[in-house]
């Protein structure tokens, strides 16, 4: 109801539109391993480590949790493909 001016609008919904948008992912490191995965690349003592897409799923994964848990169903759900079969074990 208050009166404004348009170009402050416009400037107010860039402003949130640029908060919402997610960073790039960070390197994340353990010890002497690295893992960038914007750049899809792994090393350890740096030397680069020849992964699979699907290695480089899982330990990406495992490095984001930070030495917690990560279950099989999650493990499943966030490096396999649906066309993995549920039954088999990891």
């Amino acid at each position: 109801p208050k009166p404004f001016a348009f170009t402050e609008l416009v400037a107010r919904i860039r402003a949130l539109a640029r908060r919402t948008q997610p960073a790039l992912p960070p390197v994340l490191v353990h010890g002497d391993l690295r893992l960038d995965p914007a750049r899809r690349a792994a090393t350890r003592a740096g030397a680069q480590l020849p992964l699979s897409p699907k290695e480089f799923a899982v330990l990406e994964l495992l490095l984001a949790a930070r030495g917690a848990v990560v279950s099989a169903e999650e493990l499943l759900e966030r490096a396999w493909d649906e066309a993995a079969a549920t039954n088999s074990p990891l």
